[in-house]
């Protein structure tokens, strides 16, 4: 099963509620298990912030003039 939440708050509640369906409805359960976890990413994208020139980073991320986005 997939759940599509970024906040793990909302993710913990859907979890509890699908624990307290499984329980109702198959009688003689102890426990319900279900581990979540974040979909590992593949891409990651940076934004480096340049100096005028454009060929090397800069000291200063807030005063950066350009900014490379480079996918890793």
């Amino acid at each position: 099963m997939v759940l599509r939440a970024r906040d793990l708050e909302k993710a913990h509640q859907v979890s509890q509620r699908v624990e307290a369906a499984i329980r109702a409805k198959v009688p003689h359960v102890d426990r319900v298990l279900i581990h979540y976890e974040p979909v590992q990413k593949e891409v990651w994208k940076w934004a480096v912030p340049m100096e005028e020139s454009g060929e090397r980073v800069s000291a200063h991320l807030g005063e950066a003039p350009y900014f490379a986005l480079v996918e890793v």
